[in-house]
């Protein structure tokens, strides 16, 4: 069985390790980005990814500008942010408007990472 992808962003390798750890065993294949600009580059090489995770606080280009960018250009992508920020109320209004799914807060929980991917990938599926 061929694994979803998922591009996780994060400047913070320690979170990376986090997540690839999470989804290590599960059937989803993360690639990791250190900035939004790696990002970027990885969307541009590989069309396989249709789910993007971001770290927020980012140096350069934060997670909602990189989630902007994305949407803009491709508007097919699901897009998550991940957050440790404890203004994370500011992003709400993106989430309610679509451009973000949903909204984690760092550490993230285990169970209701992979519980939400598992979603998105069911629907990506349909499409």
């Amino acid at each position: 069985m061929e694994k979803t992808k998922i591009l996780y962003v994060d400047d913070d390798p320690i979170h990376i390790c986090l997540v690839c750890g999470i989804m290590g065993d599960s059937k989803f294949e993360v690639v990791p980005a250190a900035s939004a600009e790696e990002a970027i580059s990885i969307l541009k090489r590989d069309p396989e990814l249709k789910i993007v995770i971001s770290d927020w606080i980012m140096p350069e280009m934060n997670g909602l500008e990189l989630v902007k960018y994305i949407k803009n250009i491709y508007p097919e992508i699901v897009c998550y942010m991940i957050t440790s920020c404890l203004e994370v109320n500011r992003l709400f209004h993106y989430e309610k408007e679509g451009i973000i799914k949903k909204i984690f807060k760092k550490p993230v929980n285990r169970y209701q990472l992979l519980s939400e991917m598992e979603d998105a990938s069911n629907v990506l599926l349909v499409k």
